[in-house]
């Protein structure tokens, strides 16, 4: 065991169990938006996340892969290709999305690459040279993750995420600080469900507006 390993709560590595597909809803505020509803249907390297504001109904339907990504906000009368920036919300704001920082996160669990972080006692670290750097905070017994940062090697992190409130070591509210926006999400259900289906709406024709 490595020194830095040392400082991490026994059991640590049961964090990089894979995570099965799941379904949970979630309450959500956002980029000055009050009173959301988040469904998110996740599986292996895709997303789908519809946030619907009561009683309008469906307000950005989202779906995503490792590679790419398109969101309507119409209910599919046409689709909008979504940038490396995430799903576009009003105002011209912005809510980051990652497949798979989002997939892990949502579940509790950390990137099964994940190493000992030698520079701070307690974190975890994966490097992606060129594209990111990711750290989650581990605490406890059993071990919980309750902190999250992405960012750049040499740069501050542009994502940071607070955990608590765990259900098992699922978190059950996650607060989320990204490009200057803060958002907060609050599990209401989580279940396991089959792999997310890509959404009849892929089909339609592409927008031509930009968001």
């Amino acid at each position: 065991m490595t020194p830095a390993a040392a400082n991490l709560p026994q059991g640590w590595e049961e964090l990089k169990a894979p995570r099965p597909s799941f379904a949970a809803l979630y309450r959500l505020e956002c980029c000055g938006q009050h009173n959301l509803l988040a469904t998110v249907r996740s599986g292996v390297g895709t997303l789908r996340l519809t946030v619907a504001a009561p009683p309008a109904g469906v307000v950005a339907d989202a779906w995503l892969t490792a590679d790419d990504g398109w969101f309507t906000r119409n209910q599919g009368r046409c689709v909008t290709p979504i940038s490396a920036r995430g799903v576009p919300l009003a105002d011209g704001r912005w809510l980051p999305l990652d497949v798979e920082a989002v997939n892990v996160a949502l579940s509790g669990g950390v990137a099964e690459a994940a190493e000992a972080d030698p520079a701070a006692p307690g974190w975890l670290v994966l490097d992606v040279p060129g594209l990111s750097l990711t750290r989650w905070r581990v605490v406890g017994s059993p071990p919980l993750v309750v902190s999250v940062e992405v960012g750049k090697k040499g740069q501050a992190a542009f994502l940071q995420a607070s955990l608590a409130e765990h259900h098992g070591r699922v978190p059950g509210r996650i607060a989320i600080t990204a490009e200057g926006e803060r958002a907060s999400l609050v599990l209401v259900e989580w279940r396991s469900a089959a792999e997310p289906e890509p959404p009849a709406w892929l089909s339609a024709t592409q927008c031509s507006e930009v968001p």
